[in-house]
């Protein structure tokens, strides 16, 4: 994917965003000299201090920048605790047409898909907005042994009982994908697939 269709791609997930931010959906008009503006005024945003950020609790450093690194690329979507999508936000989804952000906690679905997938889709993204909400993919922002650690790091809010299935889904999809001669992401590092 060219940097420029991943910029128009986060340009995008951006706007909507911003739109979903105000519960009240903006008329669709004919006028192309509509004027944009944000839904939240700058100026009424309260940052918090640094010294009131939350620190993490994970001795492992991979677990620590893990933990930092979503709080960067993927709170922001998903939730800060992983429950997905903000309140306010379905309702712009569902109007723009997509499915909504998916939670990482044990509430959502995504303990159904074997680590290799959800690799492919942090480092790819989401290109099928027929299926799912569109998400850049960050190959250019995080190395495959910092995704991996994401990956790791998400299934500290799913139960023992769903850890243990998905343990079982990976090794089920390793063992057909192996048998198929098909790569399996993360890739060896002699090995080239395009996504």
């Amino acid at each position: 994917m060219s940097k420029f269709t991943q910029l128009l791609w986060l340009l995008l997930v951006i706007a909507g965003c911003a739109a979903a931010a105000d519960p009240t959906p903006t008329p669709i008009t004919d006028s192309a000299q509509t004027t944009p503006t944000l839904a939240i005024d700058p100026a009424d945003i309260t940052f918090v201090d640094a010294d009131a950020l939350p620190t993490s609790t994970f001795e492992d450093p991979r677990l620590r920048q893990a933990e930092a690194d979503y709080q960067v690329y993927c709170a922001h979507c998903h939730g800060y605790e992983g429950e997905g999508q903000a309140v306010g936000a379905p309702g712009e989804t569902a109007r723009l047409g997509y499915k909504q952000v998916p939670p990482h906690d044990s509430t959502g679905e995504i303990w159904h898909y074997a680590d290799p997938l959800l690799f492919e889709v942090i480092k790819f993204g989401i290109n099928n907005p027929l299926d799912h909400y569109p998400m850049i993919g960050f190959d250019a922002a995080l190395s495959d042994d910092r995704i991996m650690a994401l990956v790791d790091y998400i299934k500290f809010w799913w139960t023992e009982e769903q850890r243990t299935y998905q343990a079982e889904v990976t090794a089920n999809y390793i063992q057909a994908r192996t048998e198929a001669g098909s790569p399996i992401y993360p890739l060896d590092a002699t090995e080239e697939a395009a996504p």
